[in-house]
């Protein structure tokens, strides 16, 4: 656990119609040489998912990859919850907004 509380977590839900975008956004981290968490890479068979979610209250950085289906879960607004309880979400959270438009995902403005 201590070794990823220094990393940017990434939340999301699992969705293969943007696992591009979601893709893309671990290739920037990588090429800035930014290290992050993410449940694919980080829980291990038995871990206990709840413990990992728990960790991102702890986390400095969180990047959040909103689509609808974020939205609608229920794993995913338990993450957002834990995100919230430890305050300063102006610093810490970086949300990516899926733009319905075009499909793709960005940075508010």
């Amino acid at each position: 656990m201590d070794n990823r509380l220094g990393r940017v977590h990434i939340s999301y839900k699992h969705d293969d119609e943007h696992k591009d975008a979601l893709e893309a956004i671990k290739k920037g981290l990588d090429k800035n040489g930014i290290p992050y968490s993410i449940d694919e890479y980080d829980i291990l068979y038995r871990d206990n998912i709840e413990d990992y979610e728990k960790e991102i209250e702890l986390s400095e950085r969180v990047i959040m990859f909103v689509i609808p289906s974020y939205l609608r879960s229920l794993a995913c607004m338990f993450e957002m919850t834990q995100m919230f309880r430890k305050g300063n979400v102006r610093e810490r959270l970086f949300p990516v907004i899926e733009d319905r438009k075009s499909g793709s995902a960005g940075m508010p403005r």
